[in-house]
């Protein structure tokens, strides 16, 4: 909604520009599932990685066990770089009355080697711990 600036140390200043995003979810609470996908609207520039555009496609799936257990699953793809692989998403959830562990991870199936292993060239890990207090 805004376009934040920060001053380097050279010439000009670093600006984030505005994205926009747009999704749907659906829930079936029969089944304790909830479906949900997202687009970006408009291709994302940025100035720190000269040459890199990004514009995410997304969709995931997530099944409530008992309301206390989360799992959860999806799919990437970055529509801007043809050379990216596709994402691939999974998590947990354990929900608690006043305490939540998230644990997630992502990684594309597109290896390198790494003395003499193949890694994925990209992977990430979440872990989340939260405190919830009631308002009340």
């Amino acid at each position: 909604m805004n376009r934040p600036a920060f001053d380097f140390d050279g010439p000009g200043d670093y600006v984030l520009e505005p994205q926009v995003r747009v999704g749907v979810g659906v829930i079936l609470p029969a089944m304790g599932l909830t479906f949900a996908a997202d687009v970006d609207v408009i291709e994302n520039n940025s100035d720190a990685l000269l040459d890199y555009e990004s514009q995410s496609v997304s969709a995931g799936v997530e099944w409530a066990i008992f309301d206390r257990l989360m799992l959860r699953g999806g799919v990437s793809e970055n529509v801007s770089e043809s050379t990216e692989d596709l994402g691939i998403h999974g998590g947990l959830g354990f929900y608690f009355p006043y305490v939540s562990l998230e644990v997630a991870g992502m990684f594309v199936p597109d290896f390198t080697d790494v003395n003499g292993e193949d890694l994925p060239k990209r992977a990430g890990v979440l872990l989340f711990v939260g405190v919830n207090s009631p308002l009340d």
